[in-house]
Order: C-alpha cells, then sequence, then structure tokens
C-alpha cells in the first residue's frame, strides 16, 4: 500500500514484491484503486518517488523547533508508522506535529521515565539513582557481620 501510495506502478510494485504485475492489478482491482499511471503514461516523464524521499518529507515536516535527538525520535516513529500503514503519505504534514509533541512529552518531561545511571546532583560525586535502590542482600550481610542498619 505504501508504494502505491507512493505513485509506483504495478510493474515497479510488483518487481519490489516478487510477484507478476498481475498480482499487482488484480489486488488493486480487489480494493477498488485506480492505476497510478493510464495506458500509454511513462514514468519516465513522472518518476516515482523513493523512500528516502518520504524520509525527507517527514524531516521537513517534523521541523527544526526540537532538540536534535527529540526530533530523532519523532522522525523514527512517524517513519515506522507509515510503513506499517498507520498514517498515509499524503497526511505526512498533517501528522508531524502531534509527532513531535509526543516526543517532547515522552522524552524531555523532568517527571516521566528516568535512567537509573542518571547522576544524582551537579557536584559530581558519582552517585546514580542506582545507588538509592535498597539491596537486601547487602544489609542482612552487614549484619550478619556484626554491623548496626538504621
Amino acid at each position: 500500500m505504501l508504494m502505491y501510495q507512493l505513485g509506483w506502478s504495478d510493474r515497479h510494485i510488483a518487481r519490489e514484491q516478487g510477484v507478476h504485475k498481475t498480482s499487482i492489478r488484480g489486488w488493486r482491482r480487489d480494493l477498488g484503486l485506480a492505476a497510478n499511471f493510464s495506458l500509454g503514461v511513462n514514468e519516465l516523464h513522472n518518476p516515482r518517488p523513493t523512500l528516502a524521499g518520504i524520509l525527507d518529507r517527514v524531516k521537513k515536516a517534523i521541523g527544526r523547533g526540537l532538540p536534535r535527538d527529540i526530533a530523532e525520535e519523532a522522525t523514527q516513529a512517524m517513519i515506522v508508522d507509515i510503513l506499517d500503514g498507520t498514517i498515509p503519505v499524503a497526511e505526512i504534514e498533517k501528522a508531524a506535529r502531534r509527532y513531535g509533541n509526543k516526543a517532547l512529552e515522552q522524552f524531555a518531561n523532568r517527571y516521566g521515565p528516568r535512567s537509573l545511571n542518571e547522576e544524582l546532583g551537579d557536584d559530581g560525586d558519582g552517585f546514580t539513582m542506582m545507588d538509592m535502590i535498597p539491596d537486601e542482600r547487602s544489609s542482612s550481610w552487614l549484619e550478619e557481620m556484626g554491623a548496626t542498619v538504621w
């Protein structure tokens, strides 16, 4: 469906999928889809878009207003949804803001998920979130050795 939405001919879709072009024609007819190229029209005058072109279009739609890592995350999520058919190619620009906001909410939120290897404080003492998790085995060992745990 993605290749059809990109405007590829039956012949090129068939070649990419490893089937005969009549199979693609039958698939199109079953879904009620018109041919991307009418008889006699050559693809040389209207070349087919590539997946790299779609990636460039998604990057442009996401924009440069987000931090680079957040924009890349939004781009990747959107490309996956385009490839699995969740978003039609024609709606890339319309859906871009939603994907940018979703990536911001997920990765740039102070109260969202945090890494256990994240250092606490700015003093550089090396304490991480992992150091805050109690280890029951170590405290029982310390008690056996005579130490007291408060």
